[in-house]
């Protein structure tokens, strides 16, 4: 049980901001005394100083390479849909000769702020965003306290929906009589059929107190029922744990919180108190769906089983320096074995940990082609520019290396045995989203390839089975179910097949 408590040096984070459970993450601000002194041999953009050391300071820290003009023109977008539609017809100019006015009145001023901020974080990469305060302040809890209702989904083209497929006990939805599996076929009586997950999730997302309306068509049933859920405050715990006869399962949704890796740890000791040393054989780590959080606590989960002194578990690489994570002596496990899973929801911090283990072949990863995030984060508290503020821009500073040395920035993690039949998570990727990061290899190829694939067997059906080995839609959960025959060395419900032609493994052995 060996969590320890050291941190980097900036503030990182790691996590996809179009799943439907977006996460965030976060640690100490960056030192301003490290930023450029100017801009560059030209003319500041702005007359209005603050905007000139908020590109000056984004410009140290970004790895995206957007030059100043650009990024002033991101600002003056960004300041033009703030102010609203009244000053959409206004021109660049125009729009820089109101930011430059010493006069402005204070609201409008914060509204040129905020937008700025926006405006500026939205031509610079996909994960580049503003946060508000109160996000910020989440961040630095050890279970952040979350507006909203309280889901997690996917769309689902076939079904006419969203399919809820995790839900946080005794939030909003909860309390209002959702259920896992549940299909939404509108919102406040919008249809959301054909919909982005992102667009989707405007329209759940909302201020406490107000109310949301869903239309639900419930799994068995035909006639759709209509259920009201007030947004609320609610305490989001990231991890769910359970025996599964003999095998220890925790399920981590994802790094957000402080304490995340430490949760994980405390879950699996637990699991093997109650289930008994002598009598478990193995744990399943659940990654699936997983939006990913903070790097250090990624690293600190790596080192949690990973029993070597000095290996490399993460690298982040950065403008100005590379940062190297290692492991420590100790498997809080003692060997056991450990199974990962995965899909194309699992990203960033998630393929840190499965990617990490699979590198040093302490774990088997089961599932299908991750999401492929390899960019880091940082948040650079917007009052080192604009004092007493406690809002933040979070600022794509780095990208992150596997121990083999391998991005997975566009391709994502390969599992070792490849899932037949399973049905993505996610419409798009980080390889479809707008203004995306190169892999910095200069690959697009999936780093490896899998060993085997693993089948259900016809005679297995939904019926058949215990709840526990069904996936929120009532179908046979196959990757769990193949990790669990992996685990306990038979083939109960699926089957193995080798793949002559795959080189598991492709990459080198890390080495200390």
């Amino acid at each position: 049980m060996r969590i320890r408590a050291k941190t980097l040096s900036l503030d990182f984070f790691a996590a996809t901001l179009g799943l439907s459970a977006a996460g965030c993450s976060t640690q100490p601000n960056a030192p301003a005394e490290q930023a450029p002194q100017t801009l560059s041999a030209e003319a500041p953009p702005f007359k209005y100083g603050p905007f000139n050391e908020l590109l000056k300071t984004t410009s140290y820290y970004s790895v995206v390479g957007r030059d100043t003009s650009a990024m002033a023109a991101g600002i003056i977008d960004g300041v033009r849909a703030e102010l609203g539609d009244s000053y959409k017809t206004q021109t660049d100019d125009q729009i820089r000769t109101l930011i430059d006015a010493p006069d402005i009145d204070p609201a409008t001023r914060e509204k040129m702020i905020v937008g700025g901020v926006k405006g500026l974080a939205k031509i610079l990469s996909p994960h580049d965003a503003y946060m508000t305060a109160e996000e910020v302040q989440q961040l630095w809890r050890g279970s952040p306290k979350v507006t909203g209702i309280g889901i997690s989904f996917e769309m689902d083209e076939k079904a006419g929906g969203l399919v809820i497929f995790d839900m946080v006990d005794h939030g909003p939805a909860f309390k209002s009589g959702l259920h896992i599996g549940d299909i939404v076929t509108a919102v406040d009586g919008k249809p959301v059929a054909g919909l982005k997950t992102k667009e989707a999730r405007a329209l759940i997302v909302g201020d406490k107190g107000t109310p949301v309306t869903m239309t639900i068509r419930r799994m068995g049933e035909n006639t759709p029922q209509n259920i009201t859920i007030t947004r609320d405050t609610y305490r989001y715990t990231p991890t769910a744990a359970k025996a599964i006869g003999d095998i220890g399962y925790v399920r981590l949704r994802d790094f957000s919180s402080r304490g995340s890796a430490g949760a994980v740890v405390n879950a699996m000791a637990a699991l093997e108190q109650s289930i008994g040393a002598d009598r478990v054989k193995g744990y399943i780590l659940d990654l699936r769906g997983n939006p990913g959080g903070l790097v250090q606590e990624a690293r600190m989960l790596v080192d949690a089983f990973v029993d070597k002194a000095g290996a490399p578990s993460v690298e982040v690489r950065a403008r100005n320096y590379t940062y190297s994570e290692k492991t420590h002596p100790g498997d809080m496990l003692d060997g056991k074995p450990l199974s990962v899973l995965i899909d194309d929801g699992s990203a960033s911090a998630a393929e840190i940990v499965s990617g990490s283990l699979q590198d040093h072949h302490r774990a088997t990863v089961f599932g299908i082609q991750s999401y492929g995030k390899g960019s880091v984060q940082t948040r650079i508290s917007l009052g080192r520019i604009w004092p007493d503020r406690h809002d933040a821009m979070k600022v794509t500073s780095a990208m992150y290396y596997l121990p083999s040395g391998a991005s997975i920035q566009n391709i994502g993690i390969t599992p070792d045995i490849l899932v037949e039949d399973v049905t993505p998570l996610l419409q798009d990727h980080e390889r479809d989203l707008d203004n995306v990061l190169a892999n910095p290899n200069g690959t697009g190829k999936p780093l490896r390839r899998s060993g085997a694939h693993c089948l259900l067997k016809n005679t297995v059906t939904a019926p058949s089975l215990k709840p526990d080995f069904r996936d929120y839609r009532g179908q046979p959960d196959r990757t769990l179910l193949c990790a669990l025959d992996h685990l306990r060395r038979t083939e109960t419900h699926t089957r193995t097949i080798p793949l002559p032609s795959a080189h598991p493994g492709a990459h080198p052995a890390p080495t200390p």
